[in-house]
């Protein structure tokens, strides 16, 4: 429903409510004006709080890479090689050791030096912002 009621939505140019968005799981909540702020900050500390920044980067990457690709297949050629890679990371080992001796994770790998070097390049470095 949610493919077809954006396709209405891109087509048709019509204005609609944030509760029928919120209905067509286009939002996951609704917030009164006066709570915005409070519940975007909420937003943040749970992506900071429970976020490999490295393994984000690189779903983020990937989706902007493979999005328009007509099959998984390419995207899948990297996916299997960049699980390999990370699984060894630091990273890894730290969320494993956290998880055990339950204690937030403090992960040690960087987005600006720990990328994989198998990470596929964009084909378009301008679509993506720089996050350093």
């Amino acid at each position: 429903m949610v493919r077809r009621q954006a396709l209405d939505w891109c087509l048709t140019g019509r204005i609609f409510l944030a509760d029928e968005a919120l209905k067509c799981g286009l939002l996951n909540d609704v917030v009164p004006p006066d709570a915005l702020m409070t519940r975007a900050l909420a937003l943040v500390d749970e992506i900071a709080s429970t976020t490999v920044p490295v393994s984000a980067a690189i779903a983020r990457r990937l989706l902007w890479q493979f999005a328009t690709q007509d099959s998984p297949f390419d995207l899948l050629k990297h996916d299997g090689r960049l699980a390999m890679e990370l699984g060894s990371s630091p990273d890894v080992a730290e969320g494993v050791t956290a998880f055990l001796e339950k204690r937030p994770h403090k992960f040690p790998c960087k987005v600006s030096t720990n990328l994989p070097p198998s990470l596929p390049v964009l084909h378009d470095d301008t679509r993506e912002p720089s996050r350093s």
